[in-house]
């Protein structure tokens, strides 16, 4: 096998609007836009920078079937860029921008190939000489249900050349993502291709190694579902037929979380500094010293609890973070402040009480020792079984009345305590 070099990337979306963020702060919510557009071109960068031999495009290159012009354009300007250097490029589209979408008018130089609605493969070439072979598929429609993963096995497989299989689709029908084009592992594990390049789950997974079946995830993050590090791998295979994947981050805006502890806390001001503190760290720790949105989760128990859980309260620690780190050029935008933490109050020495609040406790544990939900169904299937929240509302988990109660005991154990 001939030494290969190649960038895997998928789900760019680029243009995709982030509504919610932009509604409470216009700035900060045109910047998110952007940094879909600033992902791309770091992938450009890379494939550049590395000498890459191709760039594997695994679908939802856009945000929508009506994808604007200005995101065509870039998309344009970068795959033009790097076949200004040689390098070729091989863009399936996917569910977000199907090929039965509004149709594009751009002329591709002839370095790129969009894969149609059929399995279509191509072999890249260095110096005369055939280094590797790139199969594909395009969604015709949004709503992709066939297995497309058989469709391969009609492809061409090339002797002691690496061959590249670019799918998007669901493997193994993960519930956290649409079930479009659905396989499973052994659809792909079983057919002759060494790399399945894949693209739709977000999330970076490797899900085998003989042949590689892989995600590199998105290469933005753009919601508090899509926490942690994104990009794409950079992939190379040595003559010798071994393969080493690096991940290599992208993303212009991390997406995180981060726990702030109000034990032993006893004044704003102190809980305020260790905002500040969290904050920073969260700001150091980003990629390329990139921005950061976040949501934080007061955690532990204090005597602070009882100031925190005053109306207002909780918006206005939420108001002070934004407006220290919204305005930097490296920014850090709070989405939201939950609170997580508890009151000094000891239920279990509270439950042993001879008055209000020991009989409220205990009557809470003994609802706790039966099966909630059967207990709470005379009061709460009414709800569920109404006409306006059939379909709509959710009956809660089991562990979600257990949470609920936790909560309620702390709540009702406040509020009938004596000041």
């Amino acid at each position: 096998m001939r030494p290969v070099r190649f960038v895997h990337c998928s789900d760019l979306h680029i243009d995709s609007p982030f509504k919610g963020i932009s509604a409470a702060k216009t700035s900060i919510g045109e910047e998110l836009r952007e940094a879909t557009f600033a992902a791309f071109r770091n992938v450009i960068d890379l494939t550049i920078d590395s000498k890459a031999d191709f760039l594997v495009v695994a679908g939802d290159v856009y945000d929508g079937a009506d994808r604007s012009v200005r995101a065509q354009l870039a998309f344009y300007d970068g795959l033009k860029e790097l076949a200004e250097h040689g390098i070729r490029s091989y863009v399936a589209h996917g569910n977000h921008d199907p090929l039965a979408g509004w149709a594009s008018s751009i002329q591709w130089p002839a370095e790129v190939k969009i894969f149609g609605g059929r399995i279509e493969t191509d072999v890249v070439f260095r110096d005369q000489v055939p280094i590797a072979s790139v199969s594909g598929v395009s969604y015709r429609t949004a709503q992709e249900d066939k297995n497309l993963a058989q469709d391969f096995r009609q492809a061409t497989v090339y002797p002691d050349i690496l061959n590249v299989a670019v799918l998007h689709c669901n493997v193994g029908s993960d519930s956290r993502h649409a079930n479009y084009a659905p396989c499973t592992l052994k659809d792909l594990s079983t057919q002759k291709f060494n790399y399945w390049a894949l693209g739709h789950v977000h999330d970076t997974k490797i899900l085998c190694e003989g042949p590689y079946v892989v995600y590199p995830g998105n290469t933005q993050g753009r919601s508090m579902r899509e926490l942690g590090p994104r990009g794409c791998y950079l992939v190379e295979v040595n003559d010798a037929g071994n393969y080493e994947l690096e991940f290599v981050e992208t993303d212009l805006i991390r997406w995180a979380e981060v726990s702030v502890s109000i034990d032993k806390v006893l004044t704003v001001d102190q809980l305020d500094h260790l905002v500040d503190i969290a904050l920073v760290k969260l700001l150091n720790q980003s990629s390329r010293k990139g921005s950061v949105v976040c949501r934080i989760e007061l955690i532990g128990r204090g005597p602070l609890y009882h100031e925190l859980v005053h109306e207002n309260s909780l918006n206005e620690l939420l108001n002070r973070a934004r407006s220290k780190y919204q305005n930097n050029k490296q920014f850090c935008w709070v989405e939201d402040i939950v609170l997580s933490c508890k009151s000094e109050l000891s239920i279990e020495e509270s439950r042993k009480r001879e008055d209000l609040v020991g009989f409220v406790l205990r009557e809470a544990e003994d609802l706790r020792k039966h099966d909630i939900g059967e207990q709470l169904g005379e009061v709460l299937n009414p709800v569920f079984q109404h006409s306006l929240s059939k379909g709509v509302l959710k009956k809660p988990t089991q562990a979600e009345l257990e949470k609920l109660l936790e909560e309620a005991e702390i709540y009702c154990a406040d509020l009938l305590e004596p000041n």
